[in-house]
């Protein structure tokens, strides 16, 4: 009832670096489609992409993201495949941004102007961002 899919030419694996290629695509079974329990999608934090930076050896400057860089080997600046669940509408009034590791993702209600509001930041299911891990909180 979920899959992902990665519609580029590399798509930069999240825990390690792997670099997943195009028309790539696995499926997963989840309790609750609406309600997953990991997941990435939107931008990748910049605590996140400065921890990733060394993961290949070529890559030397943060300022030369995914796609942008030779072989691809710096890490993207957002996520860049496509995951879903079959059956679930999407919320278009949320920001996600992802900050590695299964499951850390910081979501935020966004204002009328398209800011996100700091004070509706939840992670996955709800709960509350943690100021002390990692990207929980700003």
């Amino acid at each position: 009832n979920s899959w992902t899919f990665c519609g580029y030419p590399v798509c930069f694996g999240l825990d390690t670096g792997w670099n997943y290629t195009f028309g790539e695509c696995w499926l997963r079974v989840l309790p609750d489609p609406a309600a997953p329990v990991f997941g990435q999608r939107g931008e990748y934090s910049m605590r996140y992409r400065t921890k990733m930076l060394r993961t290949r050896k070529a890559c030397t400057s943060i300022d030369t993201p995914g796609g942008l860089s030779p072989g691809w080997v710096c890490p993207p600046t957002h996520v860049s495949w496509t995951s879903g669940s079959i059956g679930v509408q999407p919320d278009l009034s949320l920001r996600w941004q992802t900050g590695g590791g299964w499951g850390n993702m910081r979501i935020q209600q966004l204002g009328p102007d398209g800011v996100p509001i700091e004070s509706t930041c939840t992670r996955n299911n709800g709960q509350s961002c943690d100021p002390n891990k990692l990207d929980h909180g700003r």
